[in-house]
């Protein structure tokens, strides 16, 4: 292919014109033969064009730097050239992508030439310059396209690219700046009265620039006046504000920012755009709702600086113009449009912190505009009446987002005056909550969620003892006036959002329980149309049940009765999903213990609460085995892990402080162990089963705890018959469990279920594996991850007698197992645990239990070398802080063996091991030096010799 045939490429054959353009880039004069077809207008149309900029682009990322001065020069001539064809009323103007990929490639010459290469670089883009749409519109683009390039702060940037862009900025700083300055001020006169788009870009590159520019150049009389002409201007005023907030958000001295600060308010009350019209255009608004809010905030900043300098005069003239502006920020706040409301938010946060200061001695007025703050910010958390519940989009996330940002205002008024807001919010709550029937569903909504909002802001009981205050008056209300019964289903979730973190209350007032509980137990809760306040109202019910437990006495039987009803209609109703009735379950076991009724009957109760579901099981398990049909299988599988998982969630209800057994309910569960345990000899569906079995042994050795015992062995059995690597990853915590529980107490169990555990991990790590099967990789790293977890929890409970009463081979072959990860995986997580297990069978070794007769040996012939060789390997970095905590532990393990083995080690490591490495001796000195000072210098010590002994490694193999 040839330049020709890209040239008159078609546009509709964008892979073949792409084609040309690669080949060309390969060709190191390609970009020269691309430039001149544009410049000499062969380009047959814009998507030709554009590929020869590609082409011209490429040479200049991949060759640019190293190319000779003349063809520098060349690149550089056609940029100007083909900047100055957009001069002319003639001249015919390219699409936008076409003029950005030429500024890009202006802004890539500038970074790699300026000021060094090409100095003239600006003088020579002003010289091009003329008051003409197209020219004037290039130049703009190639100003935006530096500053992307320079100074864009979103784009991330190496050291040397950020040293680069400092002194291009320097250097532009003294050199062109006040030239692009006026160039500016020109553009935006030329295009005041009919080019407004041009206007509006020129006051974008003002904006970009400011930044980091004088100000002094900008923000000065003949911009000013020009930038407050443009305010007037409709198609100019929004961009104007815009450029506006960029000059007050340009760090500057305290009081020059006070007083360019009020210098603009004043103008902007003059021209009557402060207080805006009613009627005003909603992008306009929030054009200066931003600036409004910057000129706050920058008041405010300013303010605190000017008091901490002692300036008390200029200090007091920048707090009384905050108070001048209150009256805007509270009209930008109250605006029904949130995208301007949000604008003035950072202006409040910063006010509320300056009010702060001054609680001692505040200003007046101060308690009557925080509690107008305070009403506007309850009054904006209200949902519109647009908001799509249930099909939430990006407008609701918005809200939603929105709705966070005013709560943090919320917070704030609190830390300053709770007082204050508990007295508001009674003021605003209580006469909608008491006439919710004829009140908005979002103002009833709002005022739950500023009842509820107060419990975490406002510290202390405030439910405690007869006195009444303000939350327990507006909790007395809520109950009192019915309002679970408003039909919408935000304000049932929020009713009982309200009920669940104000528990205290009902503790204190054990009378309101019973309605509470039949708010949940009807339409209004787990029985409502809506799905979303039904599932909700499961998780709370549970959280409320367990709160108010020891207030049940009385009447946890009849509501026991009516869940167990509603429960009963599930498989009809189909009314909530497996999680929540995993919830419900959780309060019916609750329920039954907080009858309080003698043993016997809360025994009876337990057991009619589990027999459905051992009933479930017992109906299923035998349609799972004769079920042929794959789906059914699924189907059936699934329902007999939900009926052990919910006899599980009911164990949940016991705790420390009420066991199980003092409870009565230890015969209840041990009798479904022997029936949930038969579904480990289906054949089918293992991994299903075995993990719903599993969870529920996991639960049954935490509740029962000796009880559960004579079912251990003949469950462990099943669990090591025909199983799959992640059966064993995910069977090892169970019995780590037992370990941690039981521990010598089973001390002939875990000798007996050792070799038959770890041959299945043996074998299952030593099982090949296809090449590039990571699937395959990560089970094993997890399995070996588990297998070393199984020998911690044996060696740190006492148990190494476990594996020393194992045969010989089979000992050796666990020790050797440990020492090899640390030197053949490259996964410092293990290394840290296998250096953990060495130490501690150093120490035992300390007291006289090995596992092994020859463990001296074993230990300088492997353990010392791996204690240099683990951190060595190429894939870890000693930077990585997994990889120092494998280190320091590989540290701890050294200074046990010193303190076993002392100048044997000592001679050995610095006389034999370390020489073997060819490392010199000083250096062997030093380390063994280091060994023998506290622990906390030889492991600071270690990364250090670890990097040298990379170093001294890598030199050696080269």
């Amino acid at each position: 292919m040839s330049i020709v045939e890209l040239l008159s490429v078609d546009s509709t054959d964008p892979r073949k014109a792409e084609a040309c353009a690669e080949q060309l880039k390969s060709s190191p004069g390609g970009w020269k033969v691309c430039a001149d077809a544009i410049v000499r207008g062969l380009c047959r149309n814009e998507l030709a064009k554009f590929l020869c900029l590609h082409v011209v682009e490429h040479f200049i990322a991949a060759r640019y730097t190293t190319a000779d001065a003349a063809d520098r020069q060349s690149l550089q001539q056609f940029l100007l050239t083909f900047l100055q064809a957009q001069s002319g009323n003639g001249a015919l103007q390219d699409e936008k992508y076409v003029l950005n990929k030429v500024a890009h490639i202006f802004a890539l010459v500038l970074v790699a030439d300026y000021p060094t290469q090409w100095p003239t670089f600006f003088d020579d883009l002003l010289s091009c310059l003329k008051l003409e749409h197209n020219m004037i519109d290039m130049y703009l683009r190639i100003l935006s396209a530096i500053d992307k390039e320079v100074v864009d702060r979103e784009l991330n940037r190496n050291e040397s690219m950020l040293e680069r862009n400092t002194l291009i900025k320097d250097h532009m700083r003294t050199d062109c700046i006040p030239k692009l300055v006026d160039s500016w001020y020109e553009i935006l006169k030329a295009s005041e009265a009919d080019d407004h788009v041009l206007a509006c870009t020129c006051l974008d590159v003002v904006g970009m620039y400011v930044e980091w520019i004088d100000i002094g150049l900008i923000a000065n009389d003949r911009f000013t006046e020009l930038l407050l002409r443009f305010l007037a201007v409709d198609t100019l005023r929004e961009t104007s504000c815009l450029c506006f907030h960029e000059i007050l958000s340009k760090g500057m001295d305290a009081e020059v920012k006070v007083n360019l600060a009020e210098s603009l308010a004043k103008v902007l009350e003059a021209h009557a755009i402060l207080p805006p019209r009613e009627d005003e255009d909603a992008d306009f608004l929030a054009a200066l709702a931003k600036l409004v809010g910057c000129m706050g905030v920058q008041l405010l900043s300013s303010y605190s600086k000017l008091v901490k300098a002692g300036a008390v005069a200029v200090a007091a003239n920048a707090r009384d113009a905050i108070d001048n502006k209150l009256s805007h920020m509270f009209k930008f706040l109250s605006d029904e449009g949130d995208d301007i409301s949000q604008h003035v938010i950072p202006f409040f946060l910063s006010y509320i912190s300056v009010l702060k200061t001054e609680l001692e001695n505040p200003r007046p007025n101060s308690k009557e505009s925080v509690q107008a703050l305070l009403y506007i910010v309850i009054m904006k958390m209200k949902y519109d009446e647009s908001y799509s519940f249930g099909d939430e989009g990006e407008d609701e996330a918005m809200f939603l987002e929105y709705r966070h940002n005013l709560k943090i205002v919320f917070d704030n008024i609190a830390q300053l005056n709770p007082s204050l807001l508990l007295e508001t919010i009674y003021s605003i709550t209580v006469p909608t909550l008491q006439n919710w029937q004829n009140s908005a569903f979002n103002d009833v909504e709002v005022s739950l969620r500023s009842i509820y909002l107060i419990g975490e802001v406002v510290p202390g009981n405030h439910f405690a003892g007869d006195k009444s205050t303000l939350l327990k008056d507006m909790m007395e209300v809520i109950v009192s006036s019915r309002v679970s019964y408003h039909s919408h289903p935000e304000v049932g979730k929020q009713f009982f959002e309200t009920v669940v973190r104000y528990e205290k209350f009902f503790q204190q007032n054990a009378g309101h329980i019973g309605d509470a509980l039949s708010s949940f137990l009807d339409q209004r809760g787990l029985l409502n149309a809506n799905a979303g306040l039904r599932s909700r109202s499961c998780y709370l019910l549970s959280r409320f049940v367990k709160s108010v437990r020891a207030q049940l006495q009385g009447i946890a039987g009849d509501v026991l009765k009516q869940l167990r009803s509603i429960m009963a209609h599930q498989e009809q109703a189909d009314l909530f999903s497996f999680h929540d009735m995993l919830f419900l379950y959780e309060a019916s076991g609750m329920l039954v213990i907080s009858a309080q009724s003698p043993a016997a009957e809360t025994a009876a109760a337990m057991k009619e609460l589990l027999s459905p579901l051992v009933t479930s099981f017992q109906t299923l398990l035998p349609q799972l085995c004769a079920s042929e049909d794959d789906m059914e299988r699924v189907r059936l599988a699934e329902s007999i892990s939900k009926a052990i998982a919910f006899a599980g969630r009911v164990s949940k209800t016991f705790s420390s402080q009420q066991t199980m057994k003092q409870c009565g309910c230890v015969d209840a569960f041990c009798e479904t162990i022997p029936i949930f345990l038969e579904a480990l000899t289906v054949p089918t569906m293992q991994e299903t089963l075995h993990a719903a079995v599993r969870q529920y042994l996991h639960r049954m050795i935490v509740c029962l705890e000796g009880a559960v015992l004579p079912f251990i062995p003949g469950a462990f059995g099943h669990f090591l018959k025909n199983c799959q690597i992640r059966d064993i990853q995910e069977f090892i915590p169970l019995v780590n469990q037992l370990i941690l529980k039981f521990k010598a107490e089973l001390h002939q169990f875990f000798v007996d279920i050792f070799i038959p555990l770890v041959d299945k991990v043996f074998a299952f790590l030593q099982a090949p594996t296809e090449e590039g099967d990571q699937q395959a990789q990560l089970e094993k790293l997890s399995l070996h991850k588990a297998y070393f977890l199984f020998l911690s929890a044996l060696i740190s409970n006492g148990l190494l007698s476990v594996i020393a009463q194992q045969d010989e081979s089979v000992c050796r072959h666990v020790a050797i197992s440990i020492v090899q990860a640390t030197t053949d995986m490259a996964d410092p997580q293990t290394h840290k645990t296998c250096f953990l297990l060495l130490r501690k069978l150093v120490e035992a070794w300390r007291q006289g239990s090995v596992i092994i007769p020859d463990f001296e040996q074993f230990v300088y012939d492997r353990v010392v070398p791996a204690c240099f060789l683990s951190p060595l390997q190429p894939s870890l970095s000693l930077q990585d802080a997994h990889v120092f905590m494998a280190v320091s532990e590989n540290g701890s393990l050294m200074k046990a063996l010193l303190e076993k083995e002392g100048n044997k080690l000592l001679l050995f490591v610095e006389t034999k091991y370390l020489p073997s490495l060819n490392l010199p001796q000083e250096l062997s000195r030093e380390y063994c030096e280091a060994l023998q000072q506290d622990h906390k210098v030889f492991r600071s010590y270690l990364k250090a010799f670890f990097t040298r002994l990379q170093q001294m490694l890598q030199q050696n193999q080269t």
